[in-house]
């Protein structure tokens, strides 16, 4: 949550809804974000292709994908600098969700890697497929199972990013454009958080209402007196109305 109340409202509504919003990779927070690949210009011009057409392809893949991140609710101490780096600074809240089966086949555990690819035979393997397509009219079933391969390769690169993210632990759902804007996805778990304001933890109880049964609500209260670097978490009864 931030000052911008419009924004708020959106963000509650699409909980309200049971969604997630499937955002486009270029509004995402790290520059290297779509660019797994690299190119090598003077292999490709030499062998007779235009270095733009390799560009475009990855451009192409980058803007029919609707993305949206999470990370393991079991992993507490990983969480932490989660609610710095996107609740806010625990100002705003965290959504745990059931994944079920039709949910699963979108979901990927993002790669952290300390280098980027040189893609050229990547990409030039599914131009060459596509062309031989073109040419004979016909794509046998080898050529159709080698093309899918490699666009899945294409498309996997979105869930490739530097090792300094590794801490992120990061499971991405790549969604092709074709299914929409949202995820339909209904919340079991919201954590308030610390610093969220009490209009907010007002709206959070109302929608988790919702969902009941099967929606639980818990405030987050500081530091737990533990080795471990745990922040405390409260239940909240919802049907109680001085809880609102």
């Amino acid at each position: 949550m931030d000052e911008n109340e419009e924004n708020n409202k959106k963000r509650f509504n699409t909980l309200e809804e049971g969604k997630v919003f499937l955002s486009n990779i270029k509004g995402f927070n790290d520059p290297f974000e779509g660019h797994a690949f690299i190119f090598d210009e003077k292999e490709l011009i030499d062998n007779g292709w235009n270095p733009k057409m390799f560009y475009d392809f990855i451009d192409t893949v980058n803007s029919n994908a609707g993305i949206c991140c999470f990370c393991n609710a079991n992993d507490k101490e990983q969480n932490m600098p989660m609610w710095a780096y996107y609740a806010n600074n625990h100002s705003g809240f965290c959504v745990e969700y059931t994944i079920d089966e039709k949910i699963k086949k979108f979901m990927y555990e993002v790669s952290y890697e300390n280098k980027r690819v040189v893609g050229n035979y990547t990409v030039a393997s599914i131009a060459n497929k596509v062309s031989d397509f073109l040419e004979k009219g016909i794509i046998e079933e080898k050529d159709k199972g080698e093309l899918n391969y490699f666009n899945h390769l294409a498309y996997l690169s979105l869930i490739c990013k530097h090792k300094s993210w590794a801490h992120e632990k990061e499971i991405r759902a790549l969604v092709p454009k074709i299914y929409g804007k949202y995820l339909e996805i209904k919340p079991s778990k919201i954590y308030i958080g610390m610093n969220c304001k009490g209009e907010h933890k007002e709206k959070l109880i109302i929608i988790a209402k919702k969902f009941q049964p099967g929606c639980e609500v818990y405030q987050m209260k500081g530091v737990e007196n533990s080795t471990k670097h745990y922040l405390k978490e409260e239940r909240i009864n919802i049907e109680n109305k001085e809880n609102i």
